[in-house]
């Protein structure tokens, strides 16, 4: 009995030290892991991008780390995702050992050295909103010899219910005209969006108002692409400067610029003028086509010189009174023929229709004197009628007074018939 009792704690101290030796040498063993993990460099890899999760989706999708970095600070680039990957959703953990054999996803490389996968659920899990997908993780592939993989899991994403939403994208010139059709874009909310710039035919782009690309929101957003016209030679516009007879009074002044630019003509002082009107647009925009804005002036008045009619007869002795007109410098003039009694009219010396200038003028209107017929007086033999010499002695003489010379003729002549009748009945007598 006592050897019994002897032999089992025998067997007890040499567990006991057995044990002791296990745990010494484990203390060692982590002492030592401990050490190797405080040494060892590691390539450190950012988590994934995980876009955003809807109600009823299969799939994850996201972006990838390009590279790594050691904890000295090295670069090191990844050179794909081809390991078995690991995923948490709503706290029940999917892993497989063997590269890629659980779980189907997809690798494209983008042109900025990222990658883009698409990762399908285990087992035709598709997401429930509210859903969490707490870890998520596909192992990168380093290049031989670099330090070992660190690398982060994804922050936990909760499944949403899907909302549309829109971006609205104009194209308009720089004062807010349309140039092109508006395009409008649909999407998800938290789903990725690009808009595009257009070619439109003569404008260049000249800014963009809003994001470009961006994610869609719950809010509508609006893109606005503003070009600016091109530069196009416009036809010139041409000011005039005239009277009320068209007649040029000021030099021309011709405008240049671009088609759709805005022009602006000037009205000018010009002596001896007042303005009138403008025919034409004095403000506008150039177009392809020439335009012409006249300016047009009524002259000021200015006192011309007296116009003095005259009218004379060939010797040049007034027969009647002058006429004097008068008008300003510019103005039109006439003068009139008179009709004078015992005169006819000949001849105009000047000019009878004109304008009056700066200085006097004189227009004479000759004449010409008209000349009586003198009446001839008849001889009678006296002694032939028996008349009375006294008749013979009344006839007028030269140079006498016309009327009582008429008269006087108008008396012979009927004391002559007297007598001839007289005559005549006493011949009669006698025979």
């Amino acid at each position: 009995m006592k050897k019994k009792q002897i032999m089992l704690m025998i067997l007890l101290v040499l567990l006991t030290l057995s044990i002791s030796d296990s745990f010494v040498r484990a203390s060692e063993v982590n002492r030592n892991l401990s050490v190797f993990n405080s040494v060892v460099n590691q390539t450190n890899v950012d988590a994934p991008k995980i876009d955003t999760i809807y109600n009823g989706d299969t799939t994850i999708t996201g972006v990838l780390p390009k590279e790594g970095l050691t904890d000295e600070g090295v670069t090191i680039p990844i050179i794909g995702y081809t390991s078995a990957a690991w995923l948490t959703l709503n706290g029940k953990t999917y892993s497989n050992d063997a590269k890629n054999q659980l779980f189907n996803y997809k690798i494209v490389k983008l042109e900025d050295g990222s990658y883009a996968f698409t990762f399908t659920l285990p087992d035709g899990l598709s997401f429930k909103t509210g859903d969490k997908l707490n870890r998520f993780l596909i192992p990168a592939d380093l290049p031989e010899g670099t330090p070992q993989l660190s690398q982060k899991f994804s922050s936990e994403v909760t499944v949403v219910e899907r909302v549309v939403s829109t971006v609205t994208v104009h194209y308009q010139d720089i004062n807010g005209n349309p140039l092109s059709e508006d395009k409008v874009l649909t999407g998800n909310v938290g789903t990725n969006y690009t808009t595009e710039q257009k070619s439109i035919d003569g404008y260049t782009l000249k800014e963009v108002q809003g994001n470009a690309t961006g994610k869609f929101t719950d809010q509508a957003q609006t893109v606005t692409y503003i070009y600016s016209k091109n530069k196009v030679a416009g036809g010139d516009v041409t000011a005039k400067y005239v009277n009320n007879e068209g007649n040029t009074i000021s030099e021309d002044v011709v405008k240049s610029g671009d088609i759709g630019d805005d022009y602006a003509t000037e009205q000018k002082t010009v002596d001896g003028y007042t303005f009138k009107e403008v025919q034409g647009s004095a403000i506008g925009k150039f177009t392809d086509q020439a335009q012409t804005v006249t300016y047009i002036y009524t002259k000021n008045p200015v006192l011309g010189g007296d116009i003095t009619v005259k009218y004379v007869d060939t010797k040049g002795k007034t027969i009647s009174s002058d006429v004097i007109k008068s008008g300003n410098v510019g103005e039109n003039y006439t003068t009139e023929q008179k009709t004078i009694d015992g005169y006819t009219f000949k001849e105009i010396q000047g000019v009878a229709i004109g304008q009056f200038s700066d200085q006097a003028q004189t227009i004479t209107y000759v004449y010409t004197k008209n000349i009586d017929p003198t009446p001839t007086p008849t001889t009678v033999s006296p002694s032939k009628y028996n008349l009375p010499t006294e008749v013979t002695k009344t006839l007028p003489q030269t140079g006498e007074n016309p009327t009582f010379t008429i008269v006087a003729s108008i008396f012979g002549s009927l004391l002559l018939g007297i007598g001839l009748v007289l005559s005549l009945l006493r011949a009669r007598k006698i025979k």
